[in-house]
């Protein structure tokens, strides 16, 4: 369990009517060395947690804080949830404000046993593997309500989300600077079958609409969003996928992902561009644990052209322009192994390889963009080629090595060091290596 995880608390985890009241504090070190120059920042966040639960049906979660940095801001900036953080990226022309920052998450949920009702603010992880696809931390947090359903074999998850599309400033004579951020909001619902260790499967579908008020589609959460989008004219970007997962053989555990964005079954293999699939393979071993303490994951993904992306720029599958499953982008397939180790229960070892391969979008010395499906934020444009197959444009190669160590010497005393190498073959034959560490101490007391 990483330190999020541990600072990351659960309705399910709601004991018997209580409250808890904590202070935490997280105080990180970074270090960055790239193109001969050496970067370095602290980040320092103090701030409270109320937790507590009501007859062991109802709970709540408030976390807040407030930070400041000394040091590079451009690598402060890069870090975490700073990378989108209001109050720290904005531009005030003075160092006066905008070198803090604060953060808050909160829920309030409600279990039932077969039914749980969730309203919060904080992060959702869905996918298979150690990459989530579906959702992963690389967006900021959203606003959702969620609803989960369980019987038996059976199981179905809903929640209906805000997200933030396009920013624009405004500037006017009177009052100053305006920001103007689209809304658009993300709908998912997943039904599940438990057959038992040889199989759980799963379907369900996501969708993306932007530019209007919420729409009551979506938030019903037994609708077809595919027919209701046609309904709605088909102005919105839906996702239908289907996860499997198998545990058939003690401390071995296969999973797979598969996302169809749009498909036309007469055009398989044509490479139509509308022809958008990515697909998620993976196997978790911990077969070795008699012996070794010793977790080892392999996952394959490939992403095809144009995946996630949309002609309508506000309903690609981001929140405020950044991916919100995947940071792998469109026109990809990646490699990861990653090896866990558990030293002992309070000290925990990873470390993890990607290799990446990306067709990237070629940027003419005119500044014409050649569109081959690479880039999150670009969709198919009236003139871009119908056609596109697997890694077409730019070739571009990432490789990235992770090393993390976790220890917790006394409870709620994390300290966590990173070591992070990337060394990337990037367009227009660009070459960056970066050597990145982090040191970080996190508590609640």
């Amino acid at each position: 369990m990483n330190a999020k995880d541990k600072f990351l608390y659960k309705y399910s985890d709601l004991n018997k009517s209580s409250l808890f009241v904590n202070f935490v504090g997280k105080l990180d070190y970074l270090n960055q060395s790239s193109d001969n120059k050496n970067q370095s920042s602290i980040l320092y966040r103090f701030g409270g947690e109320i937790r507590g639960s009501l007859f062991d049906k109802v709970g709540f979660y408030v976390n807040t804080t407030n930070g400041s940095f000394s040091g590079d801001k451009d690598l402060a900036r890069s870090f975490s949830s700073l990378k989108y953080n209001y109050k720290f990226n904005q531009e005030s022309g003075s160092d006066l404000g905008d070198s803090y920052f604060d953060e808050t998450s909160a829920f309030l949920a409600a279990d039932f046993n077969f039914a749980k009702i969730k309203i919060g603010n904080d992060r959702k992880l869905i996918g298979h593997g150690f990459n989530k696809i579906l959702l992963s931390d690389n967006a900021p947090r959203m606003e959702y309500i969620q609803l989960d359903l369980n019987y038996k074999a059976v199981n179905f998850s809903f929640f209906h989300s805000k997200l933030m599309g396009n920013r624009f400033i405004i500037d006017d004579p009177i009052q100053s600077s305006i920001n103007i951020v689209n809304d658009k909001y993300l709908a998912y619902h997943r039904l599940g079958l438990d057959f038992g260790k040889h199989l759980q499967f799963g379907a369900g579908e996501m969708i993306i609409y932007s530019n209007r008020n919420i729409d009551f589609s979506y938030i019903n959460p037994f609708n077809f969003y595919k027919s209701a989008e046609h309904a709605n004219q088909d102005r919105d970007n839906t996702f239908l996928f289907f996860d499997f997962q198998n545990n058939s053989f003690k401390g071995l555990k296969f999973y797979s992902t598969i996302l169809i964005d749009d498909i036309d079954f007469g055009k398989i293999g044509s490479g139509w561009y509308g022809n958008q699939t990515l697909m998620n393979f993976g196997v978790y071993s911990s077969q070795l644990y008699n012996i070794l303490p010793l977790d080892i994951e392999l996952q394959y993904l490939k992403i095809d052209p144009y995946v996630f992306t949309h002609r309508i720029s506000d309903n690609n599958f981001t929140n405020l322009n950044f991916s919100l499953g995947t940071e792998i982008p469109p026109n990809s397939s990646s490699g990861i192994i990653n090896l866990f180790y558990r030293v002992h229960h309070r000290i925990n070892l990873q470390l993890g390889f990607n290799y990446t391969v990306h067709g990237a979008n070629i940027i003419e010395s005119s500044g014409n963009l050649i569109n081959y499906g690479g880039d999150i934020l670009v969709g198919h444009r009236i003139g871009d080629s119908d056609n596109v197959h697997l890694l077409n444009g730019e070739k571009e190669i990432m490789r990235n090595i992770l090393f993390s160590t976790q220890i917790e010497p006394i409870k709620n005393w994390i300290f966590i060091f990173n070591i992070n190498y990337s060394d990337n073959s990037l367009a227009r034959s660009q070459h960056f290596e970066n050597f990145f560490t982090s040191f970080s101490l996190h508590t609640k007391i």
